[in-house]
């Protein structure tokens, strides 16, 4: 595990889009968790492999933690069957096939226009996408298949990186939910 310095640049004081400080921002979590550990936050560079229903969701939510960096990778397109569970998808992205990758660096950039934050249009079990999330402090895993869940795993073990695996499953045969 990496060790993360407290004496971190704290981004408490930076402006994100309208001139909201971050301060604001985090006015109802930090009581909760502390200006120490936010400031602890602001320094990670937290990864997320797999931007679908989950992955959109984990964007979604970590980037409002406002942490020092985020790395984002997959390598889909959004379809009209991911509509009801992408979080920021809308048909116009549907119908032009909008990569997954696109959509979620549109979603931070809206959010914050300051955010540090890597987009990797590829395949994890890809090396040249793995290297992208060694600097990583912890992954988010959402892919949604195996292979690439263990070449995740296998990344962290090797660099000290810490590994959060999420994700839903449904089998489905001959047209029906078989288990979810």
């Amino acid at each position: 595990m990496k060790i993360i310095s407290p004496m971190g640049r704290s981004r408490l004081s930076v402006s994100v889009r309208g001139g909201a400080s971050l301060e604001k921002i985090n006015d109802r979590h930090i009581p909760v968790i502390g200006e120490y550990a936010q400031r602890i936050i602001s320094t990670l560079t937290m990864g997320i492999i797999g931007l679908g229903g989950i992955g959109s969701i984990l964007v979604e939510m970590i980037m409002r933690l406002l942490p020092g960096k985020i790395v984002i990778a997959d390598d889909d397109v959004l379809e009209f069957t991911n509509l009801n569970r992408v979080v920021g998808a809308n048909y116009k992205d549907a119908k032009r096939a909008l990569l997954k990758t696109d959509l979620a660096a549109r979603t931070i950039s809206r959010f914050n226009t300051l955010q540090d934050f890597s987009a990797v249009n590829g395949n994890f079990l890809d090396e040249s996408v793995q290297r992208k999330f060694k600097e990583c402090d912890v992954i988010f895993s959402a892919t949604d298949n195996v292979s690439s869940r263990f070449a995740a795993c296998n990344l962290c073990l090797a660099n000290g990186i810490a590994l959060i695996d999420v994700g839903t499953g449904v089998i489905m045969k001959d047209g029906k939910v078989e288990a979810a």
